[in-house]
């Protein structure tokens, strides 16, 4: 689980957390500058480490790690398997959660093709505007005021459509491209 020191990818490692699942929490931290149009909460959000994360799904008798790391990084992404692996089990779910991207050549529809006769599932959640802390009354306005979006949507809404992915409810659902509103 990669952004999991808060918002959506805390989200969705308190809910595997919570129905048994073991969870590798992995984050960057991130210093932003003090931007009086940031709220300070969010800049210290993405500043923490999931440790508190992990001890809320331990505390809950869950199995969960925390660890940081640069997926930037060449060898970043295989260690945290090595990782994952070593302290966990066998690696059964990825979800990388990240608040940006540049696209590759990664398609779900490509993967899902590819994994399927493993039994495995690639989808992509886009997510609406969420409110992981950063969303101040002008956003919440624009998006009032947009043709676009419905409503801002809170870090648990987006990870129970996760979750729901993530289930075996949703062995069928693969190639897809979420679009959450």
């Amino acid at each position: 689980m990669t952004g999991a020191n808060h918002g959506i990818g805390a989200a969705v490692a308190r809910r595997l957390g919570a129905r048994g699942v073991d969870v590798l929490l992995t984050y960057l931290r991130v210093e932003d500058p003090v931007d009086p149009a940031t709220p300070e909460a969010y800049r210290r959000h993405r500043a923490a480490t999931a440790d508190a994360v992990a001890a809320e799904i331990c505390a809950a008798s869950g199995r969960a790690v925390a660890v940081e790391a640069d997926l930037s990084e060449p060898g970043a992404a295989a260690a945290l398997f090595d990782r994952a692996e070593a302290e966990l089990g066998p690696v059964d779910i990825l979800v990388n959660n990240a608040t940006g991207w540049v696209q590759d050549t990664f398609t779900p529809a490509a993967a899902s093709v590819e994994l399927a006769g493993l039994g495995i599932t690639a989808n992509v959640v886009y997510p609406p505007v969420t409110d992981t802390g950063w969303v101040t009354d002008a956003v919440r306005e624009s998006v009032r005021a947009s043709d676009d979006h419905v409503h801002v949507a809170t870090p648990d809404q987006v990870a129970e459509v996760i979750d729901f992915l993530l289930s075996d409810a949703a062995d069928l659902v693969t190639g897809n491209v979420l679009r959450l509103r």
